[in-house]
């Protein structure tokens, strides 16, 4: 039994901001993250507009956890 996190969209936590979804394949066995860009502003207007903590839309935006992201404004 094999278990793949990719992760999700919006909470990358190695300072790549992309989108990130795995491609597996049986036989011969292989797996192969790829990543795509996404529209990560209109993400961060979305949080803001939901009155979600500042600290989500830097989370998104840096493509860092939740840990290392520090109390300052957000860069929009």
């Amino acid at each position: 039994v094999w278990f793949v996190n990719t992760g999700s969209v919006g909470r990358s936590e190695d300072g790549d901001t992309r989108a990130c979804y795995a491609l597996i394949t049986v036989d011969p066995f292989s797996l192969t993250h790829i990543r795509v860009p996404y529209d990560i502003g209109r993400t961060v207007d979305a949080i803001h507009e939901s009155h979600l903590p500042e600290a989500f839309a830097r989370i998104v935006e840096e493509g860092r956890p939740p840990e290392a992201v520090g109390r300052k404004k957000s860069r929009r």
